[in-house]
């Protein structure tokens, strides 16, 4: 094998580890089936892509079947996360969910391969999320906007990169590369989405602090700029 093409390949299993701070701070939140969504997601497709890269494949169906599966999920944890986001209580979360499994997986049975399969599940959602807007547009919970920011861009950038990579081709490393990036930055969603409820995490915190520093040096310098003697040369 190509040594470009193993290290992509090692690259995406290996970038599922982007899961662990968000999986952390769900069980430190004691969110558990936000956790046990997150869990879900990461091993069927570490055991997706483990057939995907041509080491072991777990079901008898093969790639095709797992394939589907971890699409589906995808789209499922998807739809979870924004109706948390949106502050949805835990039986309406689970309610909602299953709603929209009933029309994504049979469409997803029929159209997964057609290249605009994917404006189906995201229509779905966006029905969804106007519709509980119009209802509770006033008792929104308050969400941090430096959490929401930086979701959206990581869920934008993996976006793109998920494009760029197209579908897996076991003689271009481009696609290992791009879905291991899209992986990464993608799976660090869910741990800003969580935080900008609570802001108590880690990433959050440090933020902060960088911020607070440079609030101060800016200070200090601003006060050694005023109490400087005028005209002096040094």
């Amino acid at each position: 094998m190509d040594p470009s093409a193993f290290a992509a390949d090692v690259f995406l299993l290996v970038s599922h580890l982007a899961i662990v701070p968000a999986l952390v701070y769900a069980m430190r939140l004691g969110a558990y089936a936000e956790a046990a969504i997150l869990l879900r997601m990461a091993l069927v497709s570490v055991v997706y892509h483990t057939c995907q890269v041509g080491a072991v494949c777990v079901l008898p169906a093969g790639l095709p079947a797992l394939r589907m599966l971890d699409h589906f999920v995808v789209y499922d944890t998807l739809v979870w996360f924004v109706l948390y986001f949106l502050g949805l209580p835990l039986l309406w979360r689970v309610v909602v969910t299953l709603l929209l499994q009933a029309i994504v997986l049979p469409t997803l049975l029929l159209w997964m391969d057609r290249w605009w399969y994917v404006g189906i599940p995201l229509a779905a959602i966006a029905v969804v999320v106007l519709a509980w807007l119009a209802m509770r547009w006033r008792a929104l919970p308050h969400r941090r906007l430096s959490d929401v920011l930086a979701a959206l861009a990581l869920f934008a950038v993996g976006a793109a990169l998920f494009a760029i990579g197209g579908e897996p081709d076991p003689d271009d490393p481009l696609y290992g590369w791009t879905h291991a990036a899209w992986h990464a930055l993608v799976l660090s969603v869910p741990y800003f989405v969580l935080d900008s409820y609570e802001g108590r995490g880690r990433v959050t915190r440090a933020l902060g602090l960088a911020r607070w520093c440079a609030g101060r040096s800016r200070d200090r310098a601003l006060w050694q700029a005023a109490t400087s003697p005028a005209g002096d040369g040094r």
